[in-house]
C-alpha cells in the first residue's frame, strides 16, 4: 500500500468518537442488539422506580 492510500484511510475515520460509539466498540454485538439491550435496561429501571413508589405509598 502506498503512502497516499494509507493517509486517505486514516483521514476517512473520525478523530473524535462520542460515548455511544466508544461503548459500541467494546461489545461484539450489532447496533440493533445493543439498542434493544439499552432499551430493556432503561425500561426495567423505570419499572423498579414505579414499583418502589407504589410500595412506599401502600405502606
Amino acid at each position: 500500500m502506498s503512502e497516499p492510500e494509507k493517509n486517505t484511510q486514516q483521514d476517512s475515520q473520525p478523530q473524535f468518537k462520542g460515548w455511544k460509539e466508544r461503548l459500541y466498540d467494546r461489545f461484539p454485538f450489532s447496533l440493533r442488539t445493543l439498542d434493544r439491550i439499552i432499551g430493556v435496561l432503561i425500561a426495567l429501571i423505570i419499572l423498579f422506580i414505579l414499583l418502589g413508589m407504589l410500595k412506599t405509598r401502600m405502606g
